[in-house]
């Protein structure tokens, strides 16, 4: 692993040896190449190698392809008898059999429709840190669906016709009648992207994420009003996102009558960060260790 630890994915997709004979399929490479390191990413490093030894590639989205599908998984038989409808019960489960239930998630299976996987779960209650309130909340809610007691629908006016979907928006006006719909990004400080701008001036990282959000939803909300709202992993935020907390902390503080509230928000953030970088840490020294053994 250590070998390849200063090698592009190109180059390791390519050192592959794959079987002449068999017929290649017409795929896009890049699409191939990013497969394999969203893979990588995810820690799944055996369905990366399974990929990238793969002589076709990544099948292309065709009817041809859909129909090789359906003759590998055929349909019911038509004389199949229906199975018997059980009555709901009011089954519970307790926090320790959620918790081995997450735990049985492999690294890289895949998440829901709003982007959020199983390994995102089992980062947060691996911590060191108190989980309880976590899990407990996670218990709850299953129980809740176990009782039959749907939860009310997410609103549905943040998802976006071209497919953008932002983190989430408020239920009542935020300003001139619209209201604010929010993204969030955390860019490194030091990743390689940012470290030419952020090693001439503090928070420029967060600055280019807030730009290229604002490029990406523009016209894609347009019946709301859009903050993107970037914080480095360092800290710096961008003016964007520093002018909606003073905004939002001089409220609270009318409100609580303690002028406090920034400060009490900005330590908030930074225990966010921090746990946040520790994740980050730790799944880098597991995928290494993994490499050595």
């Amino acid at each position: 692993m250590a070998e390849f630890s200063s090698t592009e994915v190109e180059v390791i997709v390519a050192s592959f040896n794959t079987d002449h004979n068999t017929k290649p399929r017409k795929h896009n490479p890049n699409s191939w190449i990013s497969a394999v390191t969203t893979r990588i990413e995810q820690g799944s490093l055996s369905a990366a190698v399974r990929l990238a030894c793969s002589p076709a590639g990544l099948a292309e989205s065709s009817p041809e392809t859909l129909a090789k599908l359906k003759a590998i998984h055929p349909s019911a038989p038509l004389n199949r008898r229906a199975f018997p409808a059980q009555e709901p019960s009011n089954g519970r489960v307790s926090p320790a059999q959620v918790l081995t239930a997450l735990k049985s998630f492999n690294n890289g299976s895949s998440g829901g429709l709003d982007g959020l996987r199983p390994q995102h779960i089992k980062d947060l209650l691996s911590g060191p840190t108190p989980t309880d309130e976590l899990l407990n909340n996670l218990t709850r809610f299953v129980n809740l669906l176990l009782s039959g007691v749907c939860p009310p629908a997410e609103p549905s006016g943040i998802a976006a016709h071209d497919g953008k979907r932002p983190d989430g928006c408020t239920l009542i006006p935020w300003r001139a009648g619209r209201c604010l719909a929010w993204d969030v990004t955390i860019p490194g400080t030091f990743a390689e992207r940012y470290v030419q701008l952020t090693s001439k001036e503090s928070g420029l990282a967060a600055t280019r994420a807030s730009d290229e959000k604002i490029k990406k939803y523009d016209g894609a909300l347009p019946s709301m009003e859009f903050l993107p709202i970037c914080i480095e992993v360092l800290g710096p935020m961008d003016r964007n996102t520093s002018g909606f907390f003073n905004r939002i902390c001089k409220n609270i503080s009318i409100r609580s009558g303690d002028s406090r509230e920034y400060f009490f928000a900005m330590n908030n953030i930074s225990c966010i960060l921090q746990r946040f970088l520790r994740v980050c840490v730790l799944e880098n020294v597991e995928l290494n260790a993994d490499g050595v053994e």
